[in-house]
């Protein structure tokens, strides 16, 4: 994961812990981090498949 992603997610669980009392605030800094982590998820096995298909061009 890269390093700027990293800091946004702990930027945004500080603003969890600091605005618990508070859902509305929560659950979008949930949703965030959420779709942070889907994109890196994503990005990870689109970077696994360019590399399966470098080294086994069969594909």
């Amino acid at each position: 994961m890269k390093l700027k992603v990293l800091e946004e997610i702990v930027d945004l669980t500080k603003s969890i812990i600091r605005d618990i009392s508070e859902p509305d605030k929560v659950c979008i800094c949930a949703k965030r981090i959420q779709f942070l982590a889907e994109k890196e998820a994503l990005a990870k096995e689109d970077y696994k498949r360019y590399l399966g298909s470098v080294l086994d061009p069969r594909d």
